[in-house]
């Protein structure tokens, strides 16, 4: 069987689900069929590089982490190791770009104008639509063009405030606030719900075969700690942790499903992979007001740059594809104009 479709997980599963949400950190943390299991230290380095990994692609876990548990965040200065130091001097590239990991937070500042023109987009007629579109087809990334082009004035009077708004407001200046936090404390994370009866384990006294609930009486003079021949998580009295033994429970498990109620496979707020539930047929029409403004075609590659300004969480192999359907093409042909927007 599937060790993640399991009904009860470990403590080590548990951990690096919380910290990754990643199923196969699940499975790699299962305790063997046969042979010795992975000791804790071994799957934390596969954990810290699976939480990296979701963090490149858009997910803050540890941030959720924080968020979920109500606790103040720990923040410090971001002091480089010198080697990482040297290799981004040798490069020429921000040190921040040469150190990536999980708890490396970068902030930017933000302008919410293109954001704001986005959403006029998605609610504007077809026809300004495709005036708009027509507009930045003809003035590739050129602002000042498209804000001295007459036919900005024929647009919905809010729509084309909004797009003066924002090609004529200057750029967000300023660097990057570059801090690091303090890694999540999981295991106290762990151990507090526990405490407050939110999950529940159970667990074997050593040489018991009978499984029982470890109540919340019982948390009271425990901890969970890396310990026994194994050097695996487990639970052991207050300050007892040891080498050798299994701790005052052994075969400590909590049922799966508990376990997803408090750490979500899903992002919070997110239940679709794209944001605002952009449909195809959204998409099919703008992609016919782009050819509209285009003398009736558009490539599949100036199109999808199109298609991802105004819906940034569509793929370009989904626009593409869609860019097909409507044109009856299947040369990507090149690039097309796009709105160079204030960063």
């Amino acid at each position: 069987m599937d060790r993640f479709l399991e009904n009860y997980w470990n403590l080590d599963q548990i951990r690096g689900w919380a910290e990754t949400r990643d199923p196969e950190i699940v499975r790699a943390a299962a305790w063997p069929q046969f042979g010795r299991p992975k000791k804790s230290a071994e799957i934390a380095i596969r954990v810290t590089h699976s939480a990296t990994a979701v963090l490149r692609d858009g997910r803050d876990v540890d941030g959720e982490l924080w968020t979920a548990s109500g606790w103040p965040v720990e923040t410090k200065k971001f002091e480089p190791p010198p080697i990482v130091q040297r290799y981004a001097d040798k490069h020429e590239i921000p040190v921040y770009q040469a150190y990536l990991y999980k708890n490396l937070q970068v902030r930017w500042p933000f302008n919410p104008r293109p954001a704001k023109l986005d959403q006029a987009w998605k609610f504007a007629s077809e026809t300004d639509r495709a005036r708009l579109v027509a507009i930045t087809v003809d003035h590739f990334e050129d602002n000042a063009a498209i804000l001295a082009d007459e036919r900005v004035d024929e647009l919905e009077p809010n729509l084309a405030e909004i797009l003066r708004q924002t090609l004529s407001s200057p750029l967000v200046q300023g660097p990057p606030h570059v801090f690091f936090r303090e890694p999540f404390p999981t295991i106290d994370y762990m151990t507090h719900l526990f405490q407050e009866d939110r999950l529940q384990a159970l667990g074997n006294k050593p040489n018991e075969a009978e499984a029982v609930i470890i109540s919340k009486l019982n948390w009271s003079g425990l901890e969970i700690g890396v310990g026994g021949e194994y050097q695996r998580l487990g639970v052991w009295l207050r300050g007892k942790i040891s080498t050798i033994g299994h701790g005052e429970f052994e075969n400590v498990r909590v049922f799966r499903d508990d376990v997803l109620r408090d750490f979500p496979a899903e992002q919070p707020g997110v239940h679709d992979p794209e944001p605002e539930a952009v449909t195809d047929n959204e998409i099919r029409e703008m992609i016919r007001a782009a050819c509209q403004g285009n003398g009736g075609f558009i490539g599949q590659n100036a199109g999808a740059d199109i298609v991802r300004q105004h819906f940034p969480s569509v793929t370009r192999d989904r626009a593409r594809e869609l860019i097909k359907q409507v044109t009856g093409n299947a040369k990507p042909g090149p690039k097309g104009p796009r709105f160079r927007r204030s960063a």
